[in-house]
């Protein structure tokens, strides 16, 4: 497969041509965030289909649910891209509409790195050659990722202290020197591997992990913290007097966890040895479930699909502040073992995130972010 080289005019029309509806320049090191700044791209959500021109001259058209976070995975392979198309489409329509998108564009001649769906149907014809279905630049793509592979995760997360900010830098090697490091890591990967749909999709945007802060009012020193939209998820800490001694502080949703059902009550005396906030809240009416919006700015299309949405127990979750549950670290496993606060603690994260994206993603510490994904562990002290 003969590559070509593309100018923004030629590039920009391509994309048009194909179906895509935003372009973004993404040379000199660009992020999508930054580019998504000039008002002349106005994308407003990430998920979709997108087309990279490659500073090799190929081209590639994938999906995600996040294309800020997607796009840094490309770059992190090594994969540079000079423009970069996108056309917005929800999860469910995504598979049929990226057939389209690659269809169209073999239509116009192109060729693409990435098999297009049709290529998986290989005829059985004793004639076909590999190449006619799996293109030289495919191959070579699939061996430089493969060789990546070989590259162990403590390496590649040493290559990512190296790219992220000093401030960020430091905050991971101030967490990672601190007494129960490992546990604290331990615990927010769990959290997040249970709470959060497609996490690594959605990190920096709509949920994101920060290292350290400490709040002089309660003498609390935050070690690590979780948090979904502008609502904090879980929180790790020490008081100043006991640095040694964690504690977990995890978020529920109070239409689950704060219920006078039997399963909350008996959920809540079997971890009455723990310490509850929120509980003393009035139940939910339906006049508050009526006028409740809960996604920030947003209003209903139409009253079928506000009576739809307000029925959803993930709705309601947002209708309350959450019941906060607060143990030493050692013994939240135990609590998360419950199936009642598993629920209620996916229904806090998801409602979290519907309302909002995080106010301050430059607070997201990438390196924790990586340990988190990767499994990174560090010795306990």
């Amino acid at each position: 497969m003969t590559s070509r080289t593309w100018t923004i005019e030629t590039a920009q029309k391509t994309a048009a041509d194909i179906g895509f509806r935003h372009f973004l320049v993404m040379k000199d090191g660009g992020t999508v965030l930054q580019a998504m700044k000039h008002p002349e791209n106005s994308i407003d959500k990430l998920s979709g289909i997108y087309l990279q021109f490659r500073s090799t001259g190929d081209l590639y058209i994938g999906r995600t649910i996040n294309l800020s976070a997607r796009q840094q995975k490309h770059a992190d392979l090594g994969h540079k891209t000079d423009y970069l198309a996108f056309i917005h489409a929800p999860t469910l329509r995504q598979e049929a509409l990226e057939r389209e998108l690659i269809g169209r564009a073999e239509k116009m001649g192109l060729k693409l790195l990435n098999r297009s769906k049709s290529e998986c149907q290989i005829c059985r014809d004793p004639g076909a050659v590999y190449d006619d279905h799996f293109p030289a630049a495919f191959q070579d793509q699939f061996l430089a990722e493969g060789s990546r592979h070989g590259i162990s995760p403590e390496e590649r997360f040493q290559k990512v202290l190296a790219s992220i900010s000093p401030a960020a830098r430091e905050g991971w090697e101030t967490f990672a020197a601190t007494p129960k490091a490992g546990l604290a890591l331990a615990l927010a990967r769990r959290v997040v591997d249970l709470t959060i749909p497609s996490p690594w999709d959605a990190a920096r945007i709509w949920w994101m992990v920060s290292l350290g802060t400490t709040n002089n009012k309660n003498a609390r020193k935050l070690r690590l913290s979780i948090t979904c939209g502008q609502h904090s998820l879980l929180s790790i800490f020490a008081f100043n007097r006991s640095p040694s001694a964690l504690f977990a502080e995890l978020s529920l949703a109070f239409n689950i966890a704060g219920a006078n059902t039997r399963e909350a009550l008996e959920m809540r005396k079997n971890f009455a040895w723990a310490h509850w906030e929120g509980l003393d809240q009035e139940p939910i009416t339906d006049d508050e479930r009526d006028q409740f919006v809960p996604i920030f700015g947003k209003s209903y299309a139409s009253p079928e699909s506000k009576r739809r949405d307000s029925s959803r127990v993930i709705t309601e979750a947002g209708l309350r502040p959450s019941v906060r549950v607060t143990c030493p670290i050692e013994l939240m496993g135990l609590i998360l073992d419950d199936p009642l606060v598993e629920r209620a603690a996916i229904a806090a994260a998801i409602a979290g995130m519907r309302w909002r994206p995080v106010l301050h993603p430059e607070f997201h510490n990438g390196a924790a972010a990586f340990a988190l994904e990767e499994g990174i562990e560090i010795p306990d002290r």
